[in-house]
């Protein structure tokens, strides 16, 4: 998939230091998961609407997503204990 840029997308402010790491888009919905590590959360992107639709919190130092597109499942890495 070629990527190309399509606008900026304002998103939560960070509770910590740190930023955003890995993302993955689920085709079917076309939304962006990207794991935003400042939150211990995963952010949700709307590529359509190109605006920030949800925040998927209590991901212990999330590192990153992988969706299944044919399950709508959302799997994310972590660096946290216990996760």
């Amino acid at each position: 998939m070629a990527l190309r840029h399509r606008g900026f997308v304002d998103l939560p402010d960070h509770a910590k230091p740190g930023g955003f790491d890995h993302a993955a888009v689920h085709q079917p919905t076309g939304r962006i998961y990207v794991a935003h590590t400042a939150n211990d959360a995963i952010d949700v992107i709307d590529v359509e609407t190109q605006k920030h639709v949800a925040s998927i919190p209590g991901l212990s130092a999330v590192a990153g997503a992988l969706v299944a597109d044919d399950a709508d499942l959302v799997f994310t890495s972590n660096r946290g204990e216990n996760t």
